[in-house]
């Protein structure tokens, strides 16, 4: 019995490895930390730096690489 439950553990093991190859990421419905605008963003921050212990709120019109992006504000905290 040990090793057919060896077997199939082996198996199952490298079936669910199998699955996961080449497999896509899945992408945000919801993107976090993006604003429509500066005021919604520091209203977020705040909130997170006074109930959560985020770090000091940061509003940028700038992505993560420092790319402007005039329509979105993004929280850095």
């Amino acid at each position: 019995m040990r090793a057919t439950g060896k077997i199939i553990a082996t198996a199952t093991l490298v079936s669910g490895l199998a699955l996961g190859v080449g497999v896509a990421p899945a992408h945000a419905s919801v993107l976090r930390g993006v604003y429509y605008t500066q005021s919604e963003c520091y209203r977020i921050g705040w909130y997170g730096y006074n109930n959560y212990g985020w770090g000091w709120p940061e509003c940028l019109q700038q992505d993560q690489y420092g790319q402007p992006q005039p329509m979105w504000w993004f929280l850095y905290s």
